[in-house]
């Protein structure tokens, strides 16, 4: 197969974007990032704004090895899609806030941790965080970006996912035992993990003492399931949530 002119490579990374095609988005930026570091950027998704070109092309340079220059590479293929999709009112607000020290610092600092973050979900948390404060009532709003980024770093993904089970609830709503039980066998831990985890959770104030919660013969409600994480914790898992499709593009 003839090697693509960097005119071709360029096309072909509009038409990706455009067509939702991650994988070519992939190829283009390890491309460029093999080649040229000077000038990767998002060009062609922002109209020359240059969204996180200086961070990219450092990380992927200085990240030697061969997985963590993957996961920024389908990091940032997936974050081009995201802003792509957005309302196009919505991206000329973008353009200038990535332009912005205090977003700038941001990208670096999560592009750093992703590159050395092997749990999707937590990959997935950084990507929400910098969408989320790009987009909508969030954006620009980087004391809580930082706050929760700290969040992140501290917490399992197990912290996560029983966040969210508190939230959404569990898949089989007729189960009636007690919600120690069932979280344990939803994470397949033993008790005591859970006991510590959920302290973790408490002590850093999302979750309303629900180490106590444990300890009696509670029995799980999804009626009354919110009222078990604080503000803090709802926002925080908001923060870390993608958007749903439509949500940031006018539908």
């Amino acid at each position: 197969m003839p090697i693509k002119t960097l005119e071709q490579l360029e096309k072909s990374y509009s038409l990706a974007i455009e067509n939702g095609d991650v994988d070519t988005i992939k190829k283009y930026l390890l491309s460029k990032s093999k080649k040229d570091y000077r000038n990767l950027g998002f060009g062609s998704l922002l109209g020359g704004i240059p969204f996180a070109g200086p961070s990219f092309q450092t990380l992927v340079n200085e990240l030697a090895p061969q997985r963590a220059r993957s996961r920024i590479v389908d990091f940032v293929a997936n974050l081009t899609l995201d802003i792509f999709s957005m309302d196009k009112k919505l991206k000329d607000e973008i353009a200038k806030t990535v332009l912005e020290e205090d977003f700038e610092y941001l990208f670096r600092e999560v592009l750093t941790r992703v590159g050395f973050e092997y749990r999707e979900k937590k990959r997935s948390a950084f990507r929400a965080i910098i969408v989320n404060s790009l987009s909508g009532e969030k954006q620009k709003d980087f004391n809580y970006d930082f706050l929760f980024l700290q969040f992140i770093d501290d917490l399992h993904e197990l912290h996560i996912v029983i966040m969210e089970t508190l939230l959404h609830g569990f898949n089989n709503e007729d189960d009636d035992r007690i919600l120690s039980i069932q979280l344990c066998d939803k994470l397949n831990i033993s008790l005591d993990i859970l006991h510590s985890l959920v302290y973790k959770l408490d002590q850093i104030n999302l979750t309303k003492n629900l180490s106590d919660l444990l300890n009696i013969q509670f029995k799980f409600s999804s009626s009354s399931s919110e009222k078990w994480l604080t503000s803090l914790g709802k926002q925080f898992l908001d923060y870390i949530s993608l958007p749903k499709k439509g949500e940031n593009n006018g539908n």
